[in-house]
């Protein structure tokens, strides 16, 4: 598939070699995208008409906005809406009556999940990509929220964007202990921005954490250098 991308249509295929986790596959990505919008997309969803267009315009047209991010069926935030559909088909129709109902309409959020973000390309120059200690996944998409809120930009629900999100395939697929890893990065996240250990089950507040603001000597995270 991914040969037939590359020589048939156009797109750049990047081969890492090996598997660098999500965070820094997408750190590869992002260090190779040349637009003024980067959208982080993850490979088990099935995306509905108007989707790319709408999260750029919100993104376009709201000049304090940094990051845009949809509503989906799974998604471990407030992103999460009570979706019923018995099959794709009928999940295209859901999504195409909500982008009726819904259009233009959002709401500022504290954090979104990593399975779809739409970046504008300024954010990333001054923030840095994903943060490599979260290894496979998981918080780096925490950290990524802190220091784009940190830096003084909003993020921004799209409520006329739906994507269905499978999730967690890849950790499935390779038959990973995901609470122990969820775990793991808790733990991570919690030593890197100051906050008690506990369970990765536990609810935190994302705007103490964002209060001291940005610093770029502490926060930065470089994207690879190509070569």
């Amino acid at each position: 598939v991914l040969d037939e991308l590359e020589r048939d249509h156009g797109v750049r295929v990047v081969r890492n070699g090996r598997n660098l986790g999500f965070g820094q596959g997408m750190n590869v990505a992002m260090a190779h995208a040349r637009g003024d919008v980067v959208v982080i997309l993850n490979n088990d969803v099935v995306v509905t008409d108007g989707w790319l267009e709408d999260l750029v315009g919100a993104l376009e047209t709201r000049r304090t906005v940094g990051c845009t991010a949809p509503r989906s069926n799974m998604v471990a935030s407030e992103q999460l809406l009570p979706a019923r559909y018995g099959d794709l088909a009928a999940m295209h129709r859901f999504a195409a009556e909500r982008r009726r109902e819904h259009r233009g309409r959002g709401y500022v959020a504290q954090r979104v999940v990593g399975f779809c973000l739409c970046l504008d390309r300024e954010v990333i120059d001054a923030v840095g990509g994903f943060d490599p200690r979260y290894g496979l996944g998981n918080y780096e998409d925490d950290d990524l929220c802190v220091r784009v809120r940190g830096a003084g930009w909003q993020i921004f629900v799209c409520d006329d964007v739906f994507i269905h999100h499978f999730g967690s395939v890849s950790f499935k697929a390779n038959a990973l202990d995901y609470g122990a890893h969820m775990q793991g990065n808790w733990d991570a996240f919690c030593a890197k921005w100051g906050m008690p250990q506990g369970p990765f089950s536990v609810e935190y507040d994302i705007r103490r954490l964002t209060r001291p603001g940005f610093d770029p000597d502490a926060h930065f995270v470089p994207l690879p250098v190509l070569a």
